[in-house]
């Protein structure tokens, strides 16, 4: 069986390389990749139009494969499991391309099951956008969402200055819960601009759900994040 990815199949593949290096391409059409064990961050993607791969492979450097996929025009991927190698072709051209040694590999293994959300709501791509911009042209670190004024709120500043410049927005939810629940910069502006439904769970773990396409990040809160309970007060 060959592998065909769709211009969308690569657009996620390039935003998982942003995330880890490595990948193992696993039997079906679930992939996933994983942040190295200080990143904290997962995501899980269903290919299009049910693309299947026929057998688990291993690929140490994902950014230079794609670009070996990027020579091509419409490529044929063919994987030789027997001689841990790739084949890449179209009408005109063929690469061979060597698959890697699973122990040299960081990789996605298994799925996370979040449980005990206490919010959810929407975040948008304009607001993803926003705080990305306002983190980058102001150095600021980290990112909230918490609870002001029965509101939930994304606030980007400093957490260790407290004089720190900041920027916030409010968000289309009303909420009695007090939280206030804070990320490193660094993992959020790893996801894929889009829109998504975020949950946020006691396991100090949220959910970022792509409302668009079958993609999911699962992304740690940082240890000081805060909450009264487990569950959403009503």
């Amino acid at each position: 069986m060959n592998i065909n990815f769709t211009d969308l199949d690569l657009q996620v593949l390039t935003n998982f390389s942003n995330i880890n290096g490595n990948i193992v391409f696993k039997k079906g059409n679930i992939q996933g990749t994983i942040g190295n064990p200080n990143q904290g961050i997962l995501a899980r993607y269903e290919l299009e139009n049910n693309s299947q791969i026929p057998e688990e492979f291993y690929i140490y450097d994902l950014p230079e494969f794609l670009t070996v996929l990027d020579l091509f025009d419409n490529p044929t991927i063919k994987l030789l499991k027997d001689e841990n190698k790739i084949i890449v072709s179209d009408d005109k051209k063929t690469s061979e391309y060597y698959c890697a040694n699973p122990n040299v590999c960081i990789v996605y293994k298994k799925d996370f099951t979040l449980k005990d959300t206490f919010i959810e709501f929407e975040l948008n791509k304009e607001q993803i956008k926003s705080f990305n911009e306002s983190s980058k042209r102001l150095s600021l670190p980290h990112i909230f969402f918490k609870n002001k004024n029965k509101k939930v709120i994304c606030l980007t500043t400093n957490k260790k200055n407290k004089s720190s410049n900041n920027v916030s927005f409010e968000i289309e939810k009303n909420t009695n819960q007090n939280f206030s629940c804070n990320f490193s910069i660094e993992k959020i502006n790893k996801i894929l601009i889009s829109n998504y439904r975020v949950r946020i769970s006691s396991q100090k773990i949220a959910e970022f759900v792509c409302k668009e396409i079958p993609l999911t990040y699962m992304i740690a809160l940082e240890p000081d994040s805060e909450f009264d309970s487990d569950k959403e007060l009503k």
